[in-house]
């Protein structure tokens, strides 16, 4: 499972942990937060931190999100390339 968080602090998602601890479902965490419950609990961590937010405010989520999106298209593509189906 992959599952992404910049607090790395969900209640959705940490609730889940010891079911899929349970199951032995690999988990793969994106997180802001190297020291989150979640990335603890990964098989893998994605440390995605942005040192600040784009926002002036610093309320809406801008660079965390972008820095997430770019994570999962490097996730994407190296998946893609391991399946040897590109040209």
């Amino acid at each position: 499972m992959i599952a992404i968080s910049n607090s790395g602090e969900s209640s959705e998602i940490t609730a889940l942990i010891p079911v899929l601890k349970r199951l032995h479902v690999p988990l793969i965490c994106i997180t802001g937060r190297p020291e989150s419950s979640m990335a603890r609990a990964a098989d893998v961590h994605l440390c995605v931190k942005v040192a600040k937010e784009a926002c002036p405010l610093g309320l809406a989520p801008t660079s965390s999100t972008t820095a997430t999106l770019v994570m999962g298209d490097a996730l994407a593509v190296a998946l893609f390339k391991s399946t040897r189906l590109y040209c």
